[in-house]
């Protein structure tokens, strides 16, 4: 998941907080 958050797919960095992020990836 921390590869996530400095990844541009985050459209808002809450959403890549929150589970919900993930699932977009």
């Amino acid at each position: 998941l921390m590869s996530n958050m400095p990844l541009p797919k985050g459209p808002m960095p809450k959403g890549m907080r929150m589970p919900r992020g993930g699932k977009m990836r």
